[in-house]
């Protein structure tokens, strides 16, 4: 059997790698800085009848929204409410039908708190997601409460009502199943599956791949099953796949820290800048965005970043090393990383009949990756700043810690958190980043 041996170092970007941006230059960009509030400025359950509720943005208590780019393939987001009983209790009855639109828009302010401009961020119609069948009140009771109190009881607002939301179309069109002999590139085939479950906003990095197939089938799999067979069997990117059904657009991209597939107009690099504790500029929220040079820069401090590494309990459970063997060509690779261990690397062994060379360095590359995961915390930033798309990098105002873990990274999940302040919302979002090795 024939074997082959790569070694990846911990070799990473470093402060002395990447263009960073010296002290004068970021006293200039933090004046220059804006603040971002969110507002709802659309929030109506509609019928399916046509009748329509408005709800008030001042009956909003929280909006969530997280994305997990590695282990989910659509964003969650929940809103809380305070609505009637007898409102919630409709939406209960009819939750096979009943949809509900959400509008989120971003107003930026200056340092001094003046208004700039506002954006839209979000505006979207959604089906909920809700296992609730017992109402809370029934309908008779909810109107001997109005007969004593008035149309409006104060009591209709005390409860308050957390619901799931989701894109129905995005969800409901995955289940489509694919059962095809497919033939062309890498870009045919995507294009074909996209085409056929009725989508077409699609943000795609050019394939690694570029060979064409003929008569490759496919045994009978849901879209997502079929995207993944495809990655297993044949390979797309390098870096391995990203899938995300987005509000905006369908990402399949590369697992890479370049940006190699963009909107118009979009930027294309996040600065995220962290500050000592002592620094005077520790607590500045807010973004910088430069048109120009289509970068971000956002800011945090040190008591708001974790840094983990994985890589020994990986080792422990599944491996450090990898081991692919491949029985129809006689041929094994070893990927040998150079990472922290105890007691010596262990074996992680991959056996596949398809000589996949893209499979083989994808899963290489998610084994170092562990190495070093750096979780992030955020106040009133951009979140169109945050996408899997971008290139970011990292830089601690510490320069050893600078040194150590100062660099590029990937964006592999985030968290964000809308928290009434007033007509409008305060964000705190949390960020999990993985810093990517240089080969």
């Amino acid at each position: 059997m024939s074997s082959s041996i790569l070694t990846r170092s911990t070799e990473v970007t470093s402060a002395s790698e990447t263009k960073v941006v010296n002290a004068t230059n970021m006293e200039e960009i933090l004046l220059k800085a804006n603040n971002i509030k969110y507002e709802p400025d659309a929030i109506d359950i509609i019928f399916k009848n046509g009748d329509i509720e408005s709800i008030d943005a001042g009956f909003v208590t929280q909006i969530m929204i997280e994305k997990d780019y590695e282990e989910a393939y659509f964003p969650i987001i929940s809103i809380t409410l305070n609505i009637r009983p007898e409102l919630y209790n409709r939406v209960v009855k009819e939750k096979e039908t009943v949809k509900l639109r959400l509008g989120i828009r971003k107003n930026y302010y200056t340092k001094e708190n003046k208004f700039i401009k506002y954006e839209k961020f979000l505006n979207e119609v959604f089906c909920f997601f809700l296992d609730d069948a017992t109402p809370l009140l029934d309908k008779d009771s909810i109107e001997d409460m109005h007969k004593a109190q008035g149309e409006t009881s104060p009591s209709d607002f005390k409860r308050v009502y957390t619901f799931y939301l989701f894109k129905e179309k995005e969800l409901t069109s995955c289940k489509t199943i694919i059962n095809d002999v497919l033939h062309g590139n890498m870009v045919d085939i995507v294009a074909y599956i996209i085409q056929k479950i009725g989508l077409n906003k699609i943000l795609m990095t050019k394939p690694d791949n570029t060979t064409s197939v003929t008569n490759f089938l496919i045994p009978a799999l849901n879209v997502i099953e079929t995207f993944n067979y495809l990655e297993q069997k044949k390979g797309i990117y390098y870096k391995g796949l990203l899938l995300f059904f987005d509000f905006d657009c369908i990402y399949c991209i590369d697992k890479n820290y370049k940006c190699t597939a963009w909107r118009p107009n979009e930027n294309k690099q996040t600065f995220i800048n962290i500050f000592k504790k002592t620094s005077e500029y520790n607590a500045t929220p807010g973004v910088y965005i430069d048109e120009k040079k289509k970068t971000s820069y956002i800011f945090t401090n040190s008591s708001s970043v974790d840094i983990a590494s994985s890589s020994i309990i990986t080792n422990q459970l599944d491996g450090n090393d990898a081991l692919f063997i491949t029985p129809s060509e006689n041929k094994k690779t070893t990927y040998k990383h150079e990472l922290p261990n105890r007691g010596g690397n262990n074996v992680k062994i991959y056996v596949s009949e398809d000589s996949n060379k893209f499979f083989t360095e994808a899963e290489s590359v998610r084994l170092m990756e562990s190495n070093c995961v750096l979780n992030v915390s955020f106040i009133d930033t951009d979140l169109s700043a945050l996408t899997p798309n971008k290139e970011f990098v990292i830089k601690f105002e510490e320069t050893d810690v600078n040194k150590e873990y100062g660099g590029k990274y990937r964006l592999s999940k985030y968290l964000a958190i809308f928290k009434k302040e007033g007509n409008e919302f305060s964000l705190l979002s949390n960020c999990e980043l993985r810093r990517q090795s240089i080969n």
